[in-house]
């Protein structure tokens, strides 16, 4: 088998000076993406081949907002695409930072977002059928924290509880429901929650951090099939999403030339 995947894309954006303490950003956004492939196979049950040519364009406008009242910082922002595709989708998001103090602050965020099908599951040929029918895959989400200072800033304790779902989740299915139907559906929802923690220490321009999360996963509705080796098992946690991650990075900041910086996540 041959493919050649080609993406491009292009933005301008611009920010404008709404007040003394509100700045504005407007942007344009125009994308596409091309896939050309070949495959060819022998088996016992005979000779196969498939060819596919697959393209798919996007265009995008977003504007976002910041402004600050006293202690409290607002930010909001908003996106429509218009893909030749699925048509027409809107995502947006709202969130807020308090000062308590000036070194203990509160945050929140609520917002929607989407993932597109991929080009195989709009246009795969062969031995499964792409479905160019295919909406996004959609997800709200909230969350909510609150970070610390301690020693004058030196050292920064962070906290966050967020929680999310998912719904019109891709699924493949090996039997359509009709012969000649798609392998690919909109079915599947599922919910996530988790709780993160992080810290970080300034010592001068040395700088080390530590996080970890705790994600609780759940499938809602299965869709087509629920057994024990389906992608979807209603009850249980998502495929491929780790109970506990844990993370970990040291640097070093040059005051004018720039810095270096490792970290390992597990």
């Amino acid at each position: 088998s041959l493919s050649s995947l080609r993406r491009t894309r292009a933005r301008a954006q611009t920010h404008l000076q709404l007040a003394d303490a509100a700045v504005g950003t407007l942007g344009l956004e125009v994308s596409n993406q091309s896939l050309r492939s070949f495959s060819e196979s022998q088996s016992e049950f005979g000779p196969s081949n498939a060819r596919a040519d697959m393209d798919r364009g996007n265009r995008a406008a977003f504007a976002h907002v910041t402004t600050a009242v006293g202690r409290l910082g607002v930010n909001a922002g908003a996106r429509l695409e218009d893909n030749e595709r699925f048509g027409a989708s809107s995502t947006w998001h709202v969130g807020a930072t308090l000062g308590l103090t000036p070194s203990t602050r509160l945050r929140g965020t609520v917002g929607t977002g989407i993932k597109e099908p991929t080009l195989a599951e709009n246009f795969s040929t062969g031995f499964a059928t792409g479905n160019p029918e295919l909406e996004p895959e959609r997800s709200r989400s909230w969350e909510i924290g609150a970070e610390q200072e301690l020693l004058s800033g030196t050292v920064t304790l962070g906290a966050s509880w967020f929680q999310q779902r998912f719904r019109d989740l891709i699924q493949y299915t090996f039997t359509p429901p009709q012969p000649g139907a798609p392998n690919f559906f909109n079915v599947a929802e599922a919910t996530a929650r988790g709780f993160e923690a992080e810290t970080s220490l300034a010592l001068g321009p040395v700088r080390f951090a530590g996080d970890v999360t705790w994600l609780d996963t759940e499938v809602v509705d299965a869709g087509f099939h629920s057994g024990p080796g389906d992608t979807f098992v209603e009850g249980q946690r998502l495929l491929r999403r780790p109970g506990y991650v844990i993370g970990g990075s040291m640097g070093y900041v040059h005051p004018t030339r720039g810095s270096l910086s490792v970290g390992i996540r597990r």
